[in-house]
Parts: structure tokens; sequence; C-alpha cells
């Protein structure tokens, strides 16, 4: 049931000691691992010959997601938009990830996923803009049939803005798009 549900997660990051592919500053790379359980079943069958109760209990179901992440910085410079001085920096960011499921302790499967995300950002105004996918490639097949893992591609915006005494409104919305199962969500 859901009080049985276990998750665990890890991550490390830092900057890597080199310049990155960009030229402009030093990319960073992390690692996470996140390892989730959803509790016990219990399965039980009767043997029809004596009456017997036979009962065995499993994992319902176990997940474990690794992640190797690369990210840098990849413009930093001030554009002159129609006699306005910006001052654009822009992010990219690259995912590899490893999934393995298991089903009631006997079916199990694995597969490998991409994301990435470009973020650019114009700091004299506040405003941010974002997008991402996640889940590319991947699909996961237990016993004979192929499923796609949920791909998302996240637009996002926000505006940011400092107020009296150090403090700051933040104003955002996020566009979710779910491309295998055609659903769509917005967030404010």
């Amino acid at each position: 049931g859901f009080s049985d549900n276990r998750m665990q997660f890890i991550a490390i990051g830092a900057p890597l000691p080199f310049m990155g592919l960009s030229g402009i500053g030093k990319p960073g790379l992390a690692f996470s691992a996140l390892f989730e359980g959803d509790g016990d079943f219990i399965y039980r069958s009767i043997d029809p010959s004596n009456g017997s109760i036979y009962t065995k209990k499993m994992d319902a179901e176990k997940n474990m997601v690794l992640a190797l992440s690369y990210g840098e910085k990849v413009f930093d410079e001030d554009v002159d938009i129609e006699g306005y001085d910006a001052a654009i920096t822009q992010y990219m960011g690259l995912s590899v990830k490893y999934l393995k499921s298991r089903l009631l302790d006997t079916y199990s499967a694995s597969s490998f996923l991409f994301d990435a995300g470009y973020l650019i950002t114009e700091t004299k105004i506040g405003l941010s803009l974002g997008a991402s996918i996640s889940n590319m490639g991947g699909k996961l097949k237990y016993v004979s049939k192929e499923e796609s893992l949920p791909t998302i591609l996240r637009l996002g915006a926000s505006y940011f803005r400092p107020t009296i005494m150090d403090q700051t409104l933040l104003f955002s919305l996020e566009g979710d798009i779910y491309t295998n199962e055609k659903l769509k969500a917005l967030k404010f």
C-alpha cells in the first residue's frame, strides 16, 4: 500500500577543473541515484486438493534510476536588441539515465534514457526562458509487451523582480507536454 512506499535519493555534483566545450567557463558534472519501492504485495493461493493456503510476500515494485549529468554556460554577452543593451546568458545540459525496474520479484526490465535542457536569462530585467525534454528513447519490456516511458517536453518562463528590503518577487509559468500520452498541463 501507500504507507509502505519508500524512496531514497542521493546526488553529488561539482564543477570540473577545465574549461567547457564552449570555452566560457567550467562545466558541471553530477551523479544521482534514486531508489524507490512501492511496498509489499501478499500473494495467496488455495490448493484445491487439500484446501491449504500458500502465502508469499513480494515487493510490489522496485525501481532504480542512475543518472550522469553535464551542464555548462554556452553564451554570456551583452547583446544590442533594437537599442536595448541586453545581458544574455545561456546554459545547456544533458543527462544519461539508466532505469531498472522489477515487478513482484519476478518481472524485470531496464532501459537507457536521455534528458536535455536549455536556459536563457536576461539578468537586467529578470527574465528567464527554459526548455527541456525528459525520458527520450527509453522503453521497458517486462514480459512480451514493450512500453514507452513518458517523454515530457517542458517549457517555462519566469520573471524575477527585486522589491523592498532585499526581498524579491518571482512569477513563473510552466507548460508540460507528455508526448506519448498526448497530455498537456499548465502550471503557475
